[in-house]
């Protein structure tokens, strides 16, 4: 209860706050970037950077007055953003040029405000949101169809991964007592809920990452890791290392290593596949909110206090030591994203990249009506 009061503080005050950020490695020591945050001075926040994050550049063309959550990339040049709902729309944005400009899209795009994407290639693109909100789009954008109405629960969606632009993992509130993951294996068409009220009791899973169809990892409430190795038929508890905070976002570099980013600086791994769990120091204090990786040694991390004041964390020895490359000026930061061009511009491992703040503050102001905790 008493972080439900100072996050809504940041919300008062109105700081430019950080809420997403995407990487794509051009080599082993550089990489191009967008950070994604809340409005200041007319724009909502985009920051890009061609230096693995030592300078920032702020992009505004195009950029409506709204908080930015999440934003994913296939390559340099073309990127998605998604945020806040204004004029009629939640807000989808896109570019085609690096970030120089952007256009928003609104072609079947409902009023509703939008946490997470997964962007699969430059044509399949998976966005989640309020009120049981799941989008597709298989053209890039240009039109965006909801599905799953009727069949996904009205509530608030904070975790998507697709592995292929059919087989698609979607996680959120606690519903009917127990955490919730959808999963389709025909873009959309059919959805299964996975998990029993026994294996899911009474938490909510904010972050899901999957290695392939078969192997995932979903994260959540009381520092909770879950797994499945059959595609979801099952799904095991691995770890729940604290009743008072909260397990943000999953990245799993493949069946063996895989990180999780944690409230107050905390930071998980695992280097066989999930059997044991190690703590990893951060050196910051702040609720971890993201993380991303290009390979088992060279990772990211982003996170906020709840007051402002970001975080980003980088490793480059699988986790052994974590550097501070936090910017000066940025007031906090919701999650990072990493894709490896290696495949044509295509994600060779597709990260469900983004733990927004946007799920803390929905949950913050709604799950003291629920029974999630």
């Amino acid at each position: 209860m008493e972080r439900k009061v100072i996050v809504m503080k940041v919300l008062i005050i109105g700081l430019g706050i950080i809420t997403g950020v995407f990487f794509l490695p051009v080599s082993t020591y550089a990489a191009v970037g967008w950070v994604v945050g809340s409005n200041a001075d007319g724009y909502g926040t985009i920051l890009h950077t061609t230096d693995s994050g030592k300078t920032w550049e702020r992009q505004t063309a195009g950029v409506p007055d709204v908080t930015l959550w999440a934003v994913g990339a296939v390559n340099s040049s073309t990127a998605w953003v998604v945020g806040s709902n204004v004029d009629g729309y939640g807000t989808i944005l896109h570019t085609t040029d690096g970030g120089a400009t952007w256009e928003r899209q609104t072609a079947g795009v409902p009023d509703v405000e939008f946490y997470k994407l997964s962007v699969v290639d430059r044509d399949n693109i998976w966005v989640v949101g309020d009120n049981g909100t799941v989008l597709r789009t298989v053209n890039g954008g240009k039109t965006w169809e909801r599905v799953g109405v009727g069949v996904i629960p009205e509530v608030n969606l904070q975790g998507v991964y697709a592995v292929t632009p059919d087989n698609i993992w979607v996680t959120g509130s606690n519903y009917e007592g127990y955490g919730l993951i959808l999963h389709t294996t025909d873009g959309g068409k059919t959805w299964r809920r996975e998990g029993t009220p026994e294996e899911l009791a009474g938490v909510y899973i904010l972050g899901v990452n999957a290695v392939n169809p078969f192997l995932a990892w979903a994260v959540g409430h009381k520092t909770t890791i879950f797994n499945t190795k059959d595609g979801g038929n099952t799904w095991t508890l691995q770890a729940m290392k604290s009743s008072y905070m909260d397990a943000n976002e999953v990245y799993a570099v493949d069946a063996k290593n895989v990180w999780v980013a944690a409230d107050y600086g905390t930071i998980l791994h695992t280097s066989d596949g999930g059997k044991t769990w190690e703590y990893q120091t951060s050196g910051v204090g702040q609720y971890l909110m993201g993380v991303s990786a290009i390979d088992k040694d060279n990772a990211w991390m982003v996170g906020t206090y709840p007051e402002g004041g970001g975080a980003i964390v980088h490793t480059h020895d699988g986790g052994k030591t974590w550097e501070n490359q936090t910017p000066g000026t940025i007031a906090g930061l919701w999650g990072v994203y990493f894709v490896s061009t290696g495949n044509g511009g295509r994600d060779v491992k597709v990260s469900c990249f983004i733990s927004t703040l946007a799920h803390k503050l929905n949950w913050m102001r709604r799950f003291s009506r629920e029974s999630a905790f």
